[in-house]
């Protein structure tokens, strides 16, 4: 008897073994299935085989990580294309996973929970009508392929690549994070839209940001385009409010930065008025595939962090920058008493604070009163850069300049370029025969730059060599006829 008691036992112990062994070969199956989805782009299908995987081995790590992963995907889908209620449900999933693989408290964990709350901000906004969008031009330089460009030592850089498709899917859902934030923390009153060109030219040059002891920090010379970027520019100039700009960058590191810059309508030659401004190296919180795609979630942030930039500009400037870091947080208590920051050391944490204050309190006051100012009603139009500061110049003219620089090198536009900086300085300093001399060998590389045809013109007059006005101001009308370099007028006689 106590033999057939022992088989039977030894039975049930198999049995349960190998039941066992069939549930861990069921959830791995679903993981497998769920890797495949995911890598040939189908999303939801692999959130649903994670899923599975999950409820068969609810305690395996790997199968929580990527099931919470894909959640905040399907979240952040249904989230930026109002669906509240299915965001709202996929964000509770990826949260109580998250809490249940690694606890709370780190970035992820802040990432998520902050879409979870900002989603329920969002909803309770209801239908709304922002009182500005303002209006993004997203430019991406397909390649790059660096020309005489050295390091802080001189050692030549190489740096060639091109941008890849999935990268720019990532860049896209950055973009509609950074709206739904917008739209959020300024109650409805400002949103954002957005309109992207791929553009087929090359980046060929880089110059020197910053010299650190172990390496060398860039800014992409984006002039330097073999295609121009005026064409993408020029035409929408007054209905840009801001420009991103994204490039590759293998081989010379470069920090994503943000402000407000000119816009480039003739390279080193012709710029517009200043514009809000991106530039992010694809290196920097973008995806190359799928599994980054949605890994990389909390990295979606640095847009929003750079956006910042263009808020502290067109709000007049909000101080210290960066003032949620720990070595400004007393000045910017000092400046703002009303903020207070989180104390979680956690990436994004106190950081978030600062831009949540500013977004609720700042900015609408400092709209307010710019509005008071300007005119310009409701307030949140003040944020707008092309209704603040326009481009008064003339449709035909950027067709009549481009034509008459047309067979003039890349190269030689910078030459003058640069020339025309340093006869710019010299003028200022009442340098007046060094800045005429840099001006007229400007006109050697470029004989048809506007600035250095009025400049000598207006030399010329004050001189009283009338020749000299007509030969500089008779170019000048022909390839830049535009008002505000228009020749003097003879002085009356009496």
């Amino acid at each position: 008897m106590r033999t057939i008691v022992m088989i039977v036992l030894a039975l049930c112990m198999a049995a349960q073994t190998g039941f066992a062994q069939s549930q861990r070969e069921q959830a791995r199956a679903a993981y497998d299935a769920g890797t495949t989805r995911l890598d040939s782009g189908d999303f939801s299908g692999a959130a649903a085989d994670f899923e599975r995987a999950c409820r068969i081995e609810p305690d395996n790590r790997t199968y929580l990580l990527w099931h919470m992963r894909l959640q905040v995907y399907l979240g952040q889908n249904a989230a930026f294309a109002g669906n509240h209620r299915q965001a709202i449900a996929s964000f509770t999933q990826a949260l109580n996973a998250k809490e249940k693989f690694s606890g709370s408290g780190d970035s992820e964990h802040l990432a998520i929970k902050r879409l979870l709350d900002l989603t329920r901000e969002h909803q309770a906004l209801g239908s709304f009508r922002p009182e500005y969008v303002h209006r993004v031009r997203v430019l991406y330089i397909r390649h790059t392929d660096l020309k005489d460009v050295v390091d802080k030592d001189g050692r030549p850089v190489k740096s060639k690549g091109s941008i890849k498709d999935s990268q720019i899917t990532a860049s896209i859902r950055a973009q509609d994070q950074l709206k739904f934030f917008i739209e959020t923390l300024t109650g409805g009153k400002l949103s954002l839209s957005f309109e992207r060109t791929v553009v087929n030219t090359t980046l060929t040059r880089a110059v020197i940001y910053a010299r650190q002891a172990n390496r060398t920090m860039y800014r992409p010379d984006f002039s330097s385009t073999s295609e121009s970027l005026g064409p993408y520019l020029f035409p929408q100039r007054n209905s840009i409010d801001s420009v991103f700009m994204y490039f590759v960058n293998p081989g010379f590191p470069v920090w994503p930065f943000a402000n407000g810059v000119p816009m480039v309508y003739i390279p080193y030659t012709w710029y517009g008025p200043g514009r809000g401004s991106i530039a992010m190296p694809m290196d920097a919180a973008v995806a190359k595939n799928n599994s980054e795609l949605v890994a990389n979630f909390p990295h979606s942030w640095v847009t929003f962090h750079e956006f910042f930039h263009v808020i502290e500009r067109r709000s007049g400037g909000i101080g210290p920058t960066h003032g949620w870091l720990p070595e400004s947080i007393e000045k910017s208590k000092k400046a703002f008493p009303a903020w207070v920051p989180d104390p979680n050391e956690a990436w994004t944490a106190t950081e978030y604070t600062w831009y949540r204050y500013h977004l609720h309190n700042t900015l609408p006051a400092r709209m307010r009163l710019q509005s008071q100012k300007s005119k310009l009603v409701p307030p949140f139009k003040n944020f707008s850069f092309a209704l603040t500061s326009p481009d008064a110049h003339a449709d035909g003219l950027f067709a009549t300049y481009s034509r008459a620089l047309a067979g003039i090198s890349l190269d030689r536009l910078r030459q003058a370029g640069e020339l025309v900086g340093k006869a710019d300085k010299a003028r200022q300093g009442k340098r007046v025969d060094e800045a005429r001399s840099l001006y007229a060998e400007a006109l050697r590389h470029n004989p048809y730059h506007h600035r250095a045809l009025y400049e000598l013109g207006m030399d010329a007059y004050r001189r009283r060599d009338s020749a000299a006005v007509e030969r500089y101001f008779s170019t000048l009308e022909r390839v830049f006829p535009d008002p505000k370099y228009a020749r003097p007028r003879p002085a009356r006689t009496r």
